[in-house]
């Protein structure tokens, strides 16, 4: 599949990315939570934006629209876990999670998408 390095580095980019914006809601201790963020989404994004990419890619709804928010959906999935009240144990408020989520899924298709051929 020669889709596959692109796809892989959309990954790399997004994740890194997403975990970027999400390390960065810890203020001082952004350099110690990145690597776990980068980690944690990496490991979201692989189990379910990457099936979500091969479903939006074969119903032809692939585009930036989709990839922000299925990015804006899948950031939003621990929030809806954790059952603890908002700030008792939340690490991350949902609000930073949706800007790292819409960013990653940009990042993402943008990285992904096939290149433009100039005339």
């Amino acid at each position: 599949m020669a889709h596959t390095p692109r796809l892989a580095h959309a990954m790399l980019s997004a994740t890194a990315v997403a975990a970027l914006v999400v390390s960065i809601s810890y203020g001082v201790l952004a350099p110690i939570a990145f690597p776990f963020a980068f980690a944690t989404i990496y490991l979201i994004a692989a189990l379910v934006g990457l099936p979500l990419y091969f479903l939006a890619r074969r119903t032809g709804i692939a585009g930036w629209p989709a990839a922000a928010l299925a990015g804006l959906a899948i950031s939003q999935i621990q929030p809806l876990l954790d059952r603890t009240p908002p700030g008792a144990g939340v690490p991350v408020e949902p609000a930073w999670l949706a800007v790292a989520g819409i960013a990653g899924g940009l990042i993402f298709w943008k990285t992904v998408r096939p290149p433009v051929e100039m005339p």
